[in-house]
């Protein structure tokens, strides 16, 4: 299990208001959420000294797509998981499904 370091900012009394900062060690990301009062809340992509700078609709729509490419592929490896039993089963000459009577 990946361990997931999460620390909760007070809220500052400047212009920028940091809400959430996740920290995943492992990988040295930073995910920084921000309320700025005169712009849309952002979130900040850090990994290692690179940073991007996103809105939070266009990061909701990032994570978005990373989960449904995820499910995907993770789909398509357990279908081929699904079909190399079904060759191997017919090599042995046994059947692909059980028969139900």
């Amino acid at each position: 299990m990946r361990h997931v370091e999460l620390s909760v900012s007070a809220g500052s009394g400047g212009k920028d208001k940091t809400l959430l900062v996740y920290h995943w060690k492992e990988h040295d990301m930073t995910v920084t959420f921000t309320d700025r009062t005169d712009l849309q809340p952002v979130v900040e992509l850090a990994l290692g000294r690179e940073v991007r700078t996103l809105g939070l609709e266009e990061f909701t729509d990032f994570l978005l797509t990373i989960i449904e490419e995820g499910r995907k592929s993770t789909t398509a490896y357990l279908k081929s998981l699904g079909e190399l039993r079904q060759d191997n089963s017919r090599k042995k000459g046994k059947p692909t499904s059980p028969t139900w009577t």
